[in-house]
């Protein structure tokens, strides 16, 4: 998931993850110490971690609207394609599926075995290719590096672990909603802070994915900001939020940027590649004229 999403707490949630955070969980998060970039689990098969991902997508995509468009889906396949052709990271097999979801949020999300949606808005919000290639590179990063899928065994673990407390006979009456409540609130700041590294991990895949492509990643970052300070909500402490602080990802991203671009020996003012202005600009005038008349087929 690229943006954070604003939750408001209980009191008593807010005490209990500052009394489990100030007794067990650092606060510091150093992005030095992800740039590995590497699972943070033992992955299955490409198989298995689809049929994993697509159990999930089933139940998203009938609980949330799509808008499906030919000239926009295609735009969105070939952009995906011209990214994982040039991938710092090779997962031989993989495939992508993209989707725009129908929303007022500047959003997008990546499922496990490579299932990636956008909203309407955030389409609307990037006023370049450059900015949607950042984008889409940061939700790759995500299947990537295999975070839903680390994320969905950690979770299955804590759940195995919560119901062998309880006599074998009795695991059965066990309510598996209650089960997943209490795990969520007992391991909401442990759950958190893998999440803001997820997330790192992904904002340093997204700049290393554009220079291997030779995107701009100046460009992306100067509009990755400007959308960021538009879905600001960052009242809460960082050690509640899914999320690193806005100020942290960029200054983190740009310094990648720099670093890596010199591995790469790429100096300022290197040919960049073109960006297709003319199938984005199409691509943005079919979605504009979608939104603005949703009764047209």
């Amino acid at each position: 998931m690229l943006f954070a999403n604003a939750r408001k707490d209980s009191t008593m949630k807010r005490i209990t993850c500052i009394l489990i955070v100030l007794l067990a969980i650092p606060l510091g998060l150093d992005a030095q110490t992800v740039r590995a970039l590497e699972p943070g689990c033992e992955i299955p098969s490409l198989a298995e971690e689809k049929s994993m991902g697509e159990a999930y997508v089933t139940r998203f995509e009938r609980e949330t609207p799509l808008l499906r468009n030919e000239v926009i889906e295609a735009y969105l396949r070939h952009l995906v394609s011209r990214l994982a052709e040039t991938s710092p990271i090779k997962n031989p097999g993989q495939t992508y599926t993209i989707l725009i979801v129908d929303a007022y949020d500047v959003q997008a999300y990546a499922y496990p075995g490579g299932f990636l949606y956008i909203t309407s808005q955030l389409l609307r919000a990037a006023e370049s290719e450059v900015e949607l290639a950042g984008i889409v590179a940061h939700e790759i990063g995500h299947v990537l590096l295999h975070h839903g899928t680390c994320e969905m065994k950690r979770r299955q673990e804590m759940l195995d672990a919560f119901l062998n407390k309880f006599p074998e006979e009795e695991r059965p009456y066990v309510n598996p909603y209650w089960v997943i409540h209490v795990i969520e609130s007992l391991h909401n700041v442990e759950m958190q802070v893998a999440s803001r590294i997820h997330e790192q991990e992904a904002d340093l895949f997204s700049i290393r994915m554009l220079l291997h492509a030779r995107y701009d990643a100046d460009m992306y970052l100067r509009g990755f900001e400007r959308m960021l300070d538009g879905e600001k909500n960052e009242r809460d402490p960082e050690y509640l939020r899914s999320h690193p602080a806005s100020d942290r990802r960029i200054e983190t991203m740009k310094k990648e940027a720099r670093t890596y671009a010199s591995l790469l020996n790429i100096r300022k003012g290197d040919p960049r590649r073109a960006p297709i202005n003319s199938e984005f600009a199409t691509m943005k005038k079919t979605l504009e004229n979608i939104l603005e008349h949703p009764s047209q087929p």
